[in-house]
């Protein structure tokens, strides 16, 4: 069975779970402004909610109540925010990648040297195995799950995915790749450095706008931006994967997103 009824069905989830990451944003901005409006003219009462420490419930102040949506509004909503979409959209190119290798293991094949590292981890999940059928599933699994580790710019334009790019996102999307970099880069801090500017974000961002130390900012046009430039290089990687590995077109969502994506160049 074909696997390009499953693909188109996998972006239209991927396609919503982006969509319902930034709709959700919204929302609690809404429900932000909205619960201070409240608050300060009295109509509800301030937080009251279980300590960490146990004990009795604890009411905040007025002044701590809004403190708290404060930073709900302008640090934990936005980092969730860049983190999920981040998440989202290299689970999904994960899958993708392993949905192709499962469907031709013969892209599994490499000329190149492995190391004894390579080799001794290769031989571990051959003799783990039961079948030849687990040995190739084992490959993948393991292919995908380095796939995003070092430069995630490579996964677009490094023939280590055997994914048939054809060389689009080299030749036709260095600034919307260095965007992504960026992105990428955005998140590490944020994930493993509370926001603060590293060196390693220094080295990754070709241009970078923030100094040494700096925490990172996420406004509101740089999240939409980040949201809509992550899903539509999934929807082109996804149309590339459906021509040079399926014969096959995009239709439906895939379709319909790929019409919108105007921050990309045609193929």
């Amino acid at each position: 069975m074909s696997s390009v009824p499953k693909i188109h069905t996998r972006f239209k989830t991927f396609d919503k779970e982006m969509r319902d990451i930034w709709e959700s944003y919204n929302l609690v901005e809404l429900l932000a402004k909205e619960g201070h409006r409240l608050l300060k003219d009295g109509t509800i009462e301030p937080l009251t909610m279980a300590t960490l420490y146990g004990g009795n419930n604890k009411t905040l102040s007025l002044k701590d109540t809004f403190g708290a949506i404060d930073h709900l509004r302008r640090k934990s909503e936005p980092r969730t925010i860049l983190l999920e979409a981040v998440a989202y959209f290299e689970d999904y190119l994960g899958w993708l990648t392993e949905t192709v290798l499962l469907d031709d293991p013969s892209l599994l094949k490499s000329d190149a040297p492995n190391s004894e590292k390579e080799e001794a981890k290769l031989i571990n999940l051959i003799v783990g195995s039961s079948d030849r059928e687990e040995i190739i599933e084992r490959i993948v699994e393991e292919k995908v799950r380095g796939i995003f580790y070092g430069n995630p710019v490579d996964f677009f334009i490094k023939p280590k995915t055997k994914l048939r790019f054809q060389k689009y996102f080299e030749t036709k999307c260095q600034t919307q790749l260095a965007q992504y970099a960026e992105i990428t880069a955005r998140r590490n801090v944020i994930a493993h450095n509370n926001g603060r500017v590293d060196r390693k974000y220094m080295r990754e961002v070709a241009n970078p706008i923030f100094k040494l130390n700096q925490t990172v900012s996420l406004s509101d046009s740089y999240l939409r931006e980040s949201i809509g430039l992550l899903l539509c290089l999934a929807a082109r990687a996804t149309e590339l994967v459906l021509i040079g590995h399926y014969s096959a077109t995009a239709n439906g969502k895939l379709r319909e997103r790929l019409d919108g994506c105007k921050c990309l160049p045609a193929i």
